[in-house]
């Protein structure tokens, strides 16, 4: 089971899933957990399909999924960017997302957030 607060390291789960189907096949908490969304719209270029942020209750995990499957378990691939003990931490780290997400670049941004927020904790 993952750290809360940390990357995943060797011998912990895999950090990345081919879908989203395969993402909540790994763990059952996942699809009953409450999901706390932090936008559908984080692009790495504005001609690509963007990409969803979340954090997952149940386990801690903060995820972000390729919107680009016709259905929604064929969306992926899954990243999972880290863990957290608790929303609050999360939502300090993204501060001012709502600006960010949508731009061209912006999954960098908020991949470089949780990045800096877990090598903190």
């Amino acid at each position: 089971m993952p750290v809360p607060g940390q990357q995943h390291r060797r011998g912990q789960p895999p950090a990345s899933w081919p879908t989203l189907a395969a993402y909540q096949a790994g763990d059952v908490r996942r699809t009953a957990s409450r999901e706390v969304v932090f936008g559908s719209n984080w692009c790495t270029r504005q001609d690509q399909p963007p990409w969803r942020a979340a954090w997952i209750q149940t386990t801690g995990e903060f995820v972000v999924v390729h919107l680009a499957g016709d259905r929604e378990g064929d969306h992926g691939p899954v990243r999972l960017l880290g863990t957290f003990a608790d929303l609050a931490k999360v939502e300090t780290a993204l501060r001012g997302w709502p600006g960010v997400a949508g731009w061209a670049g912006s999954l960098a941004w908020l991949e470089h957030r949780i990045a800096e927020t877990v090598t903190r904790s």
